[in-house]
């Protein structure tokens, strides 16, 4: 048995409205169907999620298979109406009679197995194994703790610098949510983030993020006297209709200059529907913040996209940084992303610089800006400020949280 759902659905849902949100469940059904035998069995058990029960199989194998050939075909754009949208589906398996002797045992193990290729990055599939009951215990757990987090001021937003590579002079900081677990200490967005998505937490989570920041930039720039920029992740569900009012909101409760704030949108995000993505970013721009692509490198924007997004910057993915210094290919891509960047008058920043090694390719490059390990991990707004805000001791206030 496979259990499938559908990514984003809600987002393409909630933005395009139900007309194509309800074709997009059609041609989904079409494509699916498509590679299925006669004998096999396809349905829809409410919202974006299908079930399909395959009989006569010789080994898992072919399971895997299958899912694989359905994850594939979903993933392909679909025209409909005006738009052209993506979407893309995670699978779970169960297998009768291993996993479970009757239809609710297997489809329940085969949900919890989706949820684990959900979790592991979308576009997956996975088998269920007996230690995923406890994971999903884990998860649910972990969402339940995350529910009342902010009321309980566990949240924290930590502060990442960035520096001018040729002077070495502050440019901006990046705002990173951590989770303070009263229990497992600090954890970092990227163990919790797929269950606040999933949950739907990210939209109030995500804007108290943005207020923060704002906030804390608006007191640093009162304080510290001289501008520099503070960028904000905007995950893939947060981009959409909503945002440009959420960050209208936030510039104007913490009475910061728009041209500080930096916004940082995965390609992925930009790429799921160019069209609705270009009325984003336009109404962005029209409130003065900048645009920074976010991983560029790892999705799937074309050039011709990147230039019709009109953005300011490119944030060159930590993994290419990470293989320059013995992976030409990563030098030849990286010098390349830099040079089409220059010549779209975009800024290039690269991510996740760890060593004195990678620091010299990226000057040679012509790289504008740089942070990661080796400038200094992610700190307390406390500790941000001792290291590079104090001068002329001079005390930089804390910002106020916001609520």
């Amino acid at each position: 048995m496979m259990f499938m759902d559908l990514d984003n659905f809600k987002d393409i849902n909630d933005s395009l409205g139900h007309d194509v949100g309800d074709q997009l469940l059609k041609d989904v059904a079409k494509r699916i169907g498509g590679l299925l035998r006669k004998g096999d069995t396809l349905s829809r058990i409410g919202g974006d999620e299908f079930v399909v029960v395959l009989t006569g199989l010789k080994s898992p194998d072919d399971a895997g298979q299958v899912a694989q050939k359905i994850i594939a075909s979903v993933g392909q754009p679909y025209e409909i109406g005006p738009y052209t949208v993506s979407t893309g589906c995670s699978v779970g398996i169960a297998i009768y009679p291993d996993d479970g002797a009757d239809a609710t045992t297997l489809m329940r193990h085969a949900d919890t197995a989706m949820y684990v290729a959900k979790s592991s990055g979308r576009r997956s599939y996975q088998f269920f194994s007996a230690d995923m009951n406890l994971r999903a215990t884990e998860r649910v757990r972990m969402e339940s703790g995350l529910r009342g987090a902010l009321e309980r001021g566990e949240l924290q937003v930590y502060y990442q610098p960035r520096v001018d590579l040729a002077s070495g002079t502050l440019t901006g900081t990046e705002a990173l949510l951590r989770w303070r677990h009263p229990e497992h200490g600090l954890i970092q967005a990227s163990n919790f983030l797929g269950i606040i998505e999933e949950s739907g937490l990210i939209h109030s989570i995500g804007e108290w993020v943005l207020q923060q920041a704002c906030t804390q930039a608006q007191t640093w720039q009162v304080y510290y006297g001289e501008t520099f920029s503070i960028s904000v992740n905007i995950s893939v569900r947060q981009f959409n209709r909503a945002l440009p009012a959420r960050v209208r909101n936030a510039l104007e409760a913490s009475g910061l200059d728009p041209r500080v704030l930096e916004l940082e949108i995965t390609e992925s995000s930009l790429g799921r529907n160019v069209e609705e993505s270009r009325t984003i970013l336009g109404e962005l721009r029209k409130l003065g913040v900048r645009i920074v692509v976010d991983d560029f490198g790892t999705g799937v924007s074309s050039l011709s996209h990147l230039r019709r997004f009109n953005v300011d910057g490119i944030k060159i993915d930590a993994s290419f940084v990470r293989g320059m210094p013995k992976n030409v290919d990563d030098r030849v891509v990286v010098k390349a992303m830099i040079e089409m960047a220059r010549s779209l008058r975009m800024n290039t920043i690269a991510e996740g610089v760890e060593s004195e090694d990678q620091l010299e390719l990226l000057r040679g490059m012509g790289c504008e800006e740089y942070s990661g390990h080796l400038l200094g991990e992610p700190v307390t707004v406390e500790e941000f400020q001792r290291r590079w805000l104090s001068f002329n001791d001079k005390v930089v206030p804390l910002a106020p949280r916001c609520h």
